[in-house]
């Protein structure tokens, strides 16, 4: 009988909400969809990133945070799932890192309200994968947010330490 090390999966979420003025600078053309950015890692090496335009245009930053949450969510899982067929099964929920206080409030919470019907279905997932343990989503500082990379540009002085941070963990 093989002994299979533990797998520790976590993940990074962030998105760049496209509703307020200064994230349009530059750039009138804009379609108002907000990008997703997500890191996934395994055993603290990067293994899937993905920066992608979100299919709808958010109302909010939460919002455009959430569907961020969940798509990151969606490929954590998915790697999961993978490593279960290699029979690594996942022991601890993995964690999903998020900037966003709402997101990780709206992810905790029993319910929610009506004034956020629309996003009803995101919060599901959140919530129900949170509930089963399989995810715990929280809280990380923006300026520790490596996914912030894949959202927008960055000055310098904030790019080169997400980078590093990035190129460190996985190289």
């Amino acid at each position: 009988v093989v002994k299979l090390h533990p797998i520790v999966t976590s993940a990074m979420s962030d998105s760049n909400y496209l509703g307020r003025a200064e994230s349009l600078e530059g750039n009138p053309h804009t379609d108002y969809k907000s990008v997703t950015g997500s890191l996934i890692y395994v055993n603290g090496n990067l293994v899937c990133w993905l920066s992608k335009k979100q299919a709808l245009v958010s109302q909010s930053t939460c919002e455009a945070e959430l569907y961020a949450a969940v798509t990151t969510t969606n490929g954590m899982l998915w790697v999961n799932e993978f490593l279960s067929g290699l029979h690594y099964p996942q022991l601890t929920p993995s964690i999903i890192y998020c900037d966003n206080q709402a997101v990780i409030s709206l992810a905790q919470s029993q319910y929610i309200g009506a004034k956020l019907g629309h996003v009803a279905g995101k919060w599901h997932v959140l919530h129900d994968y949170q509930t089963k343990k399989k995810i715990k989503v929280l809280y990380i500082n923006t300026k520790s947010n490596s996914a912030d990379i894949l959202t927008k540009t960055l000055k310098i002085d904030a790019f080169v330490p997400l980078r590093n941070s990035i190129v460190s963990l996985c190289c």
